[in-house]
């Protein structure tokens, strides 16, 4: 609240805005499953580029793992999206802001 506090400026229009990172590790770290067999890292990092390749070619969502359901119920926005987000570090966008004042 201290940084919002000082980071506000009377005049200016303000967006309301979440950034969630999750099940962040090393690339060579995974957590395994008590209920599955290991993951050989190299077949995954193969599949993972596969798909990446093949929804670059195709489109965005043309394979998708069977977990997601052919309806999700709801879609996150994702006109910002890196299309190979899984593999490539330095394409995370990075996070800046512009201001406007509010007449």
């Amino acid at each position: 609240m201290r940084l919002a506090e000082a980071a506000f400026t009377p005049g200016y229009e303000y967006l309301k805005a979440k950034v969630i990172a999750t099940e962040l590790s090393l690339a060579g770290e995974v957590q395994g499953s008590l209920f599955a067999a290991p993951v050989d890292p190299k077949k995954r990092d193969r599949l993972m580029s596969a798909m990446d390749n093949l929804n670059r070619k195709l489109s965005p969502d043309a394979f998708k793992f069977g977990a997601i359901g052919l309806k999700p119920a709801w879609a996150m926005r994702s006109e910002y999206f890196s299309q190979s987000y899984t593999t490539h570090w330095g394409e995370i966008p990075t996070v800046g802001f512009c201001h406007r004042i509010v007449s």
